[in-house]
């Protein structure tokens, strides 16, 4: 939700606008210096859902430890219900003139075992899915953090705080423009 938060005020913002409020008459009116501080707070705002978006990171790195480390401990107990369900079924199939009543409910605890050694296993599937799509997720933040915000954020101060008007022509609006295109993309993928 914080990702579609961030990618919906991306798209919101107009960037367009800012380049065509930097003619003459937008200076004398002050258009110019509007379209500027609206631009700053948006990256300002930006920014704040960023960090939250790296909060999450942190977090989704801890929840994919606590993962693995189940996934390892269930991964250990199977060995052991192996085992156990293999001495049991030994037992039954040598088993001399077992009681049919107990014979039934031993039966019906073997199966119990099977079913939760089968449970187990897809337990374990699960989780190994679960953590290659939450690394996938933790580097796409860490690479939107440490890469692509700082250069968006650099070509959208720059621009921000430039004295002169910044033609949409120019190299600076080109690079702002590039910057925020691969801040979308980086997000999600099908969003530019």
């Amino acid at each position: 939700a914080a990702c579609k938060a961030l990618v919906e005020r991306l798209r919101r913002m107009n960037i367009g606008a800012l380049f065509r409020k930097q003619g003459l008459l937008s200076q004398l009116t002050g258009a110019d210096i509007e379209a500027k501080l609206t631009f700053e707070l948006e990256i300002r705002r930006i920014g704040e859902d960023i960090r939250v978006l790296q909060g999450l990171g942190r977090q989704a790195k801890a929840l994919r430890t606590s993962l693995c480390d189940t996934r390892a401990r269930i991964a250990a107990g199977q060995d052991r219900l192996t085992r156990i369900i293999a001495a049991a079924r030994n037992a039954l199939d040598t088993a001399v003139d077992p009681d049919p009543f107990l014979k039934a409910r031993f039966e019906r605890r073997l199966d119990n075992l099977t079913t939760l050694h089968a449970s187990n296993d897809v337990t374990c599937r699960q989780i190994d899915l679960a953590e290659r799509n939450m690394a996938v997720m933790i580097r796409r933040i860490e690479d939107v953090g440490t890469v692509i915000v700082p250069l968006w954020q650099r070509d959208a101060l720059a621009v921000a705080q430039s004295v002169k008007p910044v033609p949409r022509t120019s190299e600076l609006a080109s690079a702002l423009i590039r910057s925020h295109d691969q801040l979308l993309q980086t997000l999600l993928p099908d969003a530019a």
